[in-house]
């Protein structure tokens, strides 16, 4: 991985100047060149240092937490049905109702993990961001982490730039709650990857799999 990032930044070295990336703490592309770098916590955050409100939005915006225990779980399930995942126009995913509650209440997980943004007005639901506990292991130390997905913005709504503020304001919660690493996943190269994995999927219809290109 680390062979094919330095390549694809020399293809693109703008990447390596990314408007929200590079001001975090994640590893930047110009660390790929050093040979002395050591494995640990990028940043230290104090308690102090981390802020007790919310960051704020745009006037017309407000942070709402998702109560998947009520009708709101009908209305996540809609904001993901319509916008979450756009690979083409003959592919989207769509979670059931049922599997979103089931994924989104893990052991450990809190309310205010589960980030929306309404529309002040109207109180539609427009973005959403999930969080949920999980354990890492880097240089062989165990460390309680945090793990984001399911970031999705209506369409309507996607010139704002609102995912660096929910990414922030996710941080500020996760650190709030005594959690200081996070991670998230991407299909766009954004930052330097440390690592990288694989997952396989199960086809339970190729067929269809076939018709929709995703196999």
């Amino acid at each position: 991985m680390r062979a094919k990032v330095v390549e694809k930044r020399k293809e693109a070295p703008l990447l390596s100047k990314h408007k929200f990336w590079s001001t975090r703490p994640v590893m930047q592309f110009d660390d790929l060149d050093k040979k002395d770098m050591k494995t640990g916590i990028i940043k230290e955050i104090k308690p102090e240092e981390i802020p007790p409100n919310p960051y704020p939005l745009p006037e017309d915006l407000e942070w709402s937490d998702i109560d998947i225990n009520t009708k709101e779980l009908d209305e996540l399930y809609v904001l993901l049905r319509d916008n979450y995942i756009e690979d083409n126009e003959s592919f989207r995913m769509k979670y059931s109702p049922e599997y979103l509650k089931w994924i989104f209440s893990p052991p450990g997980s809190h309310k205010e993990w589960r980030i929306g943004i309404r529309v002040k007005a109207t109180k539609e639901l427009v973005a959403f961001l999930n969080a949920a506990p999980a354990t890492g292991s880097v240089g062989g130390t165990v460390i309680d982490m945090v793990e984001s997905s399911f970031a999705c913005i209506s369409a309507k709504q996607r010139s704002r730039r609102l995912i660096p503020l929910m990414l922030k304001e996710m941080e500020r919660r996760i650190h709030a709650r005594g959690v200081m690493q996070y991670y998230i996943s991407t299909s766009s190269v954004v930052f330097a990857p440390f690592t990288e994995t694989w997952f396989y999927c199960r086809d339970l219809d190729y067929k269809i799999t076939v018709e929709v290109v995703i196999a």
